[in-house]
């Protein structure tokens, strides 16, 4: 090989391996925001039983603009962590929690819970 085409090679191979590198770092850092948003319950457990008919329900949402209970707005701190206080009805009880991101993407996570009668 010519001194010339060895120089003109390692310069392609270069720029190849930068533009895969920049596009590599592009795609992890934007993935989290074009896949939307994400909710976390923390408390309580899914299906948990109960004796009391008022409960906490806590959790993260992570790139949430928009969260809701039930369809009820709720409020998220600076860390994206909820904490909202319920009435169980006696018996089983489905609790919603949805989210909705700036771009429009949603979803929801749904949360059994049983109120258990008093014997």
């Amino acid at each position: 090989m010519h001194r010339g085409n060895t120089q003109q090679l390692f310069w392609v191979v270069l720029i190849t391996v930068i533009a895969v590198a920049f596009f590599t770092f592009v795609y992890w850092t934007l993935r989290p925001y074009f896949a939307g948003p994400t909710i976390l319950i923390t408390s309580p457990a899914n299906y948990a039983a109960f004796s009391t008919s008022t409960i906490t329900i806590t959790g993260i949402a992570e790139r949430a603009q928009i969260i809701t209970l039930d369809g009820r707005p709720i409020t998220l701190d600076s860390k994206g962590n909820f904490s909202e206080t319920i009435l169980l009805l006696p018996g089983y009880n489905i609790e919603t929690i949805a989210a909705t991101d700036r771009f429009g993407h949603y979803t929801a996570q749904k949360l059994e819970l049983v109120l258990l009668s008093p014997t």
